[in-house]
């Protein structure tokens, strides 16, 4: 393999690799915490920057298929999130929760019919 894997290539989720993004979610989620209660415009992003950071570590190590789509859609909700904490921009948190919702059951539903197993 040259290194690149497809998204076609990617596998499906296993038990560790559920265990592995637990993990790296909660060692990102901690330092994002902590950072927000002294920068509060971040509260709001943390759980989908973390969230984000887990996928992309899980799609490095695993390469679980939904985590290679989960994963931009998660890190741009924070961008967004964080952005309208800084009160940059104004927009309606439950329009990007949604927009989450529905990105990470897309990709669940093609992780179901095209992942490897």
């Amino acid at each position: 393999m040259n290194g690149h894997t497809k998204i076609g290539e990617a596998c499906c989720t296993t038990h560790a690799a559920i265990r592995y993004w637990v993990i790296v979610f909660f060692a990102a989620l901690a330092p994002l915490v902590i950072i927000s209660v002294y920068w509060h415009p971040l509260a709001g992003a943390a759980g989908p920057f973390a969230a984000g950071i887990a996928c992309l570590a899980n799609w490095r190590k695993n390469r679980t298929y939904h985590c290679g789509i989960s994963a931009p859609v998660l890190i741009l909700a924070g961008a967004v999130l964080l952005l309208a904490g800084m009160r940059l921009i104004r927009v309606e948190t439950g329009i990007i929760w949604a927009f989450v919702g529905a990105g990470v059951l897309a990709s669940l539903a093609l992780e179901w019919r095209y992942a490897k197993r």
